[in-house]
């Protein structure tokens, strides 16, 4: 494997990995969100 099939695999990766940490910091703010209006 050449460099920049290496780079490719990594910012596929990357991608993947930032999706998930997007979604879960949405649904981190939603569950913060509900359990601050039923604590009030």
């Amino acid at each position: 494997m050449d460099a920049q099939q290496y780079l490719d695999a990594k910012g596929v990766i990357a991608v993947k990995q930032h999706r998930f940490w997007a979604w879960g910091a949405v649904i981190c703010m939603i569950m913060v969100m509900v359990t601050g209006y039923k604590r009030k």
